[in-house]
């Protein structure tokens, strides 16, 4: 199928990717919960605690602070400038300024092998093409110490079927005054295999007395299926059966999070993960 057109950009739209400071505000809610998640199924997969642990696709590197705070060895990975100098100065004292890199999820290299890598909030579903994919779980297994732990927390669609329709609504309270609204969505008919589809994302920020400001970004977005990625990670080879949890990272609730044991119809939210052979 052939590639549908493009969302416009609206007139007057800042490009969100040039704004950190815009993404990290509505994304500002208390994540210190995801980042224990992720630390909890890697001790189970690998049966120890990690003490290192790289976050790809970091943005600002909320997840790596919250795991340095623990006296954890972290690194940060992106592609973005702007959100690694961002990260810099966030975690001035906490993370050193050499652990924040430039780089690219097909082609990560750092100075060691860490015990956990970490692909937080849909990031994977940046990678709409095969040979993307099967470049990243490579390059997430040179990036592991034997037994290490990959984990990612992804939207699973149904196999053979439609998509999933995304639609998320939020706002965000801003300081001293204002509001922040997030529309996040996905657009259009899917195309291509793997089969990917147009996401969309709105920042509009209300201040008093100024008007309204809006950011915005889209992007052609993986819809992969628990049976599509399995069969990735398996063709690019390193790594042991794929294990999907109850839901994703970021929507942990105590009691309500665990292993599925059978993931084939997996659909929705969920963290999946695997363990470097």
């Amino acid at each position: 199928m052939k590639a549908s057109v493009g969302p416009k950009r609206p007139a007057g739209a800042f490009l969100l990717a040039r704004y950190p400071n815009v993404y990290d505000a509505g994304f500002s809610w208390d994540r210190s919960r995801e980042a224990l998640t992720f630390l909890r199924v890697a001790a189970r997969l690998s049966g120890r605690h990690p003490r290192s642990v790289v976050e790809l696709g970091c943005g600002t590197g909320a997840l790596t602070r919250e795991w340095a705070a623990r006296r954890i060895d972290c690194y940060g990975v992106d592609r973005s400038m702007p959100a690694l100098v961002r990260a810099r100065e966030l975690a001035s004292g906490l993370v050193p300024p050499g652990h924040w890199l430039r780089g690219d999820l097909r082609s990560v290299r750092l100075s060691r092998r860490v015990d956990l890598a970490v692909v937080p909030l849909d990031g994977l579903g940046y990678l709409v093409d095969a040979e993307d994919l099967l470049a990243f779980f490579r390059s997430a297994r040179r990036c592991l110490a034997p037994g290490g732990v990959l984990a990612a927390d992804l939207t699973l669609h149904p196999e053979g079927a439609r998509p999933l329709r995304i639609r998320n609504t939020w706002e965000v309270a801003l300081r001293p005054a204002g509001r922040l609204t997030i529309r996040w969505d996905s657009q259009g008919r899917a195309w291509g295999r793997p089969r990917r589809r147009w996401e969309v994302a709105r920042f509009a920020v209300r201040l008093p007395d100024r008007p309204r400001q809006l950011f915005w970004e889209a992007e052609p977005h993986a819809v992969l299926s628990a049976p599509e990625l399995a069969e990735l990670a398996g063709e690019a080879g390193g790594f042991g059966e794929m294990w999907v949890f109850s839901n994703a990272a970021h929507r942990e609730r105590s009691g309500r999070f665990y292993r599925l044991s059978s993931w084939r119809r997996a659909v929705g939210p969920r963290l999946v993960a695997w363990r470097r052979t």
